[in-house]
C-alpha cells in the first residue's frame, strides 16, 4: 500500500509540474510573438495563460496585443487593471488614450493623454501628444454639427 501510494504521489507530482511549465510556456510564447509584433497570435497565448490577470507583464502585452488588434474595449479594460496596481509603464496612458480616442471618447482620451504628457521628457513627444489633445478637443465639438455631406459608394461599376 506504501509502495502504491508513494507513485500515485510521484505521479501527481509530475503532472502539476507539466501544468506549470505548460503555462510558463504560453507566457513565453507570446513573448516571443508580441517582440515579432505578431499581435494576433501572442493575444491567443496570453488569453490561454491562466495567471495573465495576475501577472502585469503579460496584462500589459495583451492590452497593447488588443489594442493593436482593433478591441480598444478591451485593451482599456486592462489598462485600468495596471493602473490600479500601479504598474510602472508609462504608456499605459497613451494606449489608453488611444483606445479611447477610437471609440469617440475624447474628454477621455484627452485626460488619458494629458497624463501621459506629464510623464514624458522628449519634446518632439511631446509636441505630438499635445496635438492629440488639441484633437480631442476639436473631435468633440465637430462630432455634434449637423452634417454637411453624404457619402455613398456606386460599387465597383464606377
Amino acid at each position: 500500500m506504501k509502495i502504491i501510494n508513494y507513485y500515485i504521489t510521484i505521479f501527481l507530482l509530475c503532472i502539476l509540474s507539466l501544468n506549470a511549465s505548460s503555462q510558463k510556456s504560453f507566457k513565453k510564447q507570446a513573448e516571443i510573438l508580441f517582440a515579432k509584433e505578431n499581435y494576433h497570435e501572442a493575444l491567443k497565448s496570453l488569453n490561454a495563460y491562466p495567471k495573465c490577470n495576475e501577472d502585469l507583464d503579460a496584462l500589459y502585452m495583451r492590452a497593447i496585443c488588443n489594442y493593436q488588434t482593433q478591441n480598444p474595449e478591451q485593451c482599456i479594460a486592462d489598462m485600468i487593471k495596471l493602473d490600479k496596481e500601479l504598474y510602472g509603464k508609462k504608456e499605459i496612458y497613451l494606449y489608453s488614450a488611444k483606445s479611447h480616442q477610437d471609440l469617440g471618447m475624447f474628454a477621455e482620451a484627452a485626460d488619458s493623454y494629458k497624463r501621459y504628457l506629464s510623464l514624458i521628457d522628449d519634446k518632439t513627444e511631446q509636441l505630438t501628444i499635445i496635438n492629440e489633445i488639441k484633437r480631442c478637443g476639436d473631435s468633440g465639438k465637430i462630432q455634434f454639427l449637423p452634417q454637411i455631406a453624404y457619402i455613398e459608394n456606386f460599387s465597383e461599376a464606377v
